[in-house]
């Protein structure tokens, strides 16, 4: 067994591909190249119905999937965006009570004055 720390030796290399995923992909590409006009025509003779949704379930061999968000993630985007702007209210009515007292102590000097 190797040490903690110590260089790996063996195995694959990073991003190395399966050597029986390899040879399967091509033996299957292989039979479909051979077989696609009988394809073609099957799919021809199929319905309307049938041949979108055997186009469909094809199409995610070609497009991949969007991932989808963690619901942590949004929640903590949605929390960091609402503090942010709570943040900002809370310094706005804060600055807008400054302004009022202030005015008001100016007002309160100009009749004390008199």
């Amino acid at each position: 067994m190797r040490q903690k720390g110590s260089p790996k030796f063996g195995g694959r290399k990073t991003g190395a591909l399966n050597k029986t995923t390899v040879s399967l992909r091509s033996k299957v590409q292989l039979l479909i190249d051979d077989q696609w006009e009988t394809i073609e025509s099957d799919l021809k003779m199929l319905e309307p119905k049938e041949r979108l949704s055997f186009l469909e379930r094809l199409l995610k061999y070609v497009i991949p999937a969007p991932i989808p968000e963690p619901e942590e993630e949004k929640k903590d985007s949605k929390s960091k965006f609402q503090t942010i702007v709570d943040d900002a209210n809370k310094k706005f009515e804060e600055a807008r009570r400054n302004m009022q007292y202030s005015s008001f102590n100016d007002e309160e000097k100009d009749t004390s004055k008199e």
